[in-house]
């Protein structure tokens, strides 16, 4: 909401200087609109997504420590991969009813997310010794 509220206060400092209005029309304008550069929905929306990032990273090493199995973990985060990047595909498109292109492109940046996840999962099944640091029996 802020950055909408910017462009009507620049809109009416150009109204101002153009002589359109006012000095009193002005002010009591400018009363109305917040100034204030924090926009609290979008800090709420980036929390929400990182948020749920650090959820299913958590559900998958989760899942993955019940198992105790780096091989359950590359199938889980696979399907991770092609679910939420089938789900950002399909949210992207204009062509279905449901046109939500920031919530696509926020599903394909996870899925990115949980590839790069998947990649050094394989390639510790595949050279154990070379990588360290991920610790399954």
């Amino acid at each position: 909401m802020a950055s909408k509220n910017k462009i009507i206060i620049k809109e009416m400092e150009k109204w101002l200087e153009s002589g359109l209005i006012t000095n009193e029309i002005y002010s009591k304008l400018l009363t109305q609109y917040d100034k204030s550069n924090w926009d609290l929905a979008i800090m709420i929306r980036w929390t929400l997504i990182i948020g749920a990032v650090l959820l299913g990273i958590g559900g998958v090493s989760f899942l993955a420590l019940i198992f105790q199995s780096l091989n359950f973990l590359v199938i889980v985060l696979t399907l991770m991969v092609v679910i939420s990047f089938m789900a950002g595909q399909f949210l992207t498109s204009s062509k279905f009813k449901y046109f939500l292109p920031k919530t696509g492109n926020a599903l394909i940046i996870l899925a990115c997310l949980f590839l790069g996840a998947d990649i050094f999962t394989i390639a510790k099944i595949l050279f154990p010794k070379e990588i360290t640091g991920l610790h399954c029996y």
